[in-house]
C-alpha cells in the first residue's frame, strides 16, 4: 500500500528518490533549515576538509545560535553507496582538520555572526556529523554511528499541483537549552584552572563572575588560539569538589552558575 498524506483537501504522495537530483534535494533542505534545525544558523559549507581519510567537501553546516556547538551536514540520497561514498565522507568530516579558513568561509556565508566567537567554536570544538537522507537504511545507521554521525530523515511528498510537504523523522540536532553554556574540565596544565569545551560560548571578556555553591567567584578568562581556560582570581572555589568536569550555566537573571557533573 502506497503511503500518502491528506493536507488541506489534497493528497500528497512520496516522491521517489530516483527522480530527485541531489542538488535540488539539498536546496530544499537549506530553504527549510529554520524549521528543520531550530536554534541553529544554517548555510552551505562547500569547503574542502582534509583528514587522515582523504579530503571531502561537505554540503551544509549548522552553527548553534549561542556558539556552543556546530554540525557538519552531508545531504545524501539513499541510492548512493555506503562504503564508497557516504561512509568515506562521514569519516573524513568526523576526523577533519578545521582551521581559520573554514571559520572565514562560514562567516562569509553568515556575515551577521560574531567572527571571534565563530572562530573559537570552529577551531576549539569538534563538530558533530549529520547525514540528511530521504530514507534511513538500517545498515547505514549501524555503520555511521561509529563515526559520531546521526541521521535526519526528510521525505518529500507532492500533490497533483506539484506543491510539496516535508515529513521529518530521525535525530535532528537539538540546540542546548538556554541555561546551558559549556562543559568545563580540570586541566592537567593547572591545578586550579578549568578548560572550556566550547570556547565560543562566552563573549570576549577578560573576567567572568560565577556562582559556585551559592558563593560569588571571579575568574580570569585566558585565551589561546583555539581554547579558553578559566582561572580563579582569589580563593580556591573547587577545593571541596571532587568532580573532574562541570557545567557552566546561565540563569534567567543573567548570572553564571557552575554545577558539578555527576
Amino acid at each position: 500500500m502506497t503511503e500518502k498524506i491528506l493536507y488541506r483537501d489534497s493528497w500528497f504522495h512520496p516522491v521517489k528518490s530516483s527522480t530527485i537530483y541531489e542538488g535540488v534535494y539539498e536546496k530544499r533542505i537549506l530553504a527549510n533549515s529554520a524549521y528543520l534545525f531550530p536554534g541553529f544558523y544554517c548555510c552551505p559549507f562547500k569547503k574542502a576538509v582534509d583528514s587522515i581519510h582523504g579530503t571531502g567537501v561537505p554540503d551544509l553546516v549548522l552553527i548553534d545560535k549561542s556558539y556552543r556547538s556546530w554540525v557538519v551536514v552531508e545531504v545524501e540520497l539513499e541510492t548512493h553507496s555506503l562504503q564508497s561514498d557516504v561512509e568515506l565522507q562521514v569519516k573524513q568530516f568526523a576526523n577533519g582538520e578545521y582551521d581559520e579558513d573554514h571559520a572565514r568561509y562560514i562567516h562569509s556565508k553568515l556575515p551577521n555572526l560574531d567572527a571571534a566567537r565563530l572562530r573559537m567554536l570552529v577551531l576549539g570544538t569538534l563538530p558533530s556529523i549529520l547525514v540528511v537522507v530521504p530514507i534511513v537504511k538500517p545498515t547505514w545507521a549501524v555503520s555511521l554511528r561509529n563515526h559520531r554521525a546521526t541521521f535526519s530523515q526528510v521525505e518529500i511528498f507532492e500533490d497533483d499541483t506539484k506543491q510539496q510537504l516535508l515529513r521529518v523523522n530521525g535525530d535532528n540536532p537539538m540546540a542546548f537549552t538556554n541555561e546551558f553554556v559549556s562543559r568545563l574540565f580540570r586541566d592537567g596544565s593547572s591545578d586550579r584552572g578549568l578548560r572550556m569545551e566550547n570556547p565560543g560560548a562566552i563573549e570576549d571578556l577578560d573576567q567572568i563572575r560565577i556562582l559556585v555553591s551559592g558563593y560569588g567567584t571571579t575568574w580570569r578568562v585566558i585565551r589561546s588560539k583555539a581554547s579558553i581556560w578559566l582561572m580563579p582570581t582569589s580563593r580556591e572555589p573547587l577545593a571541596e569538589m571532587s568532580a573532574r568536569s562541570f557545567k557552566l550555566m546561565i540563569s534567567q537573571s543573567g548570572d553564571y552558575l557552575m554545577e558539578e557533573e555527576k
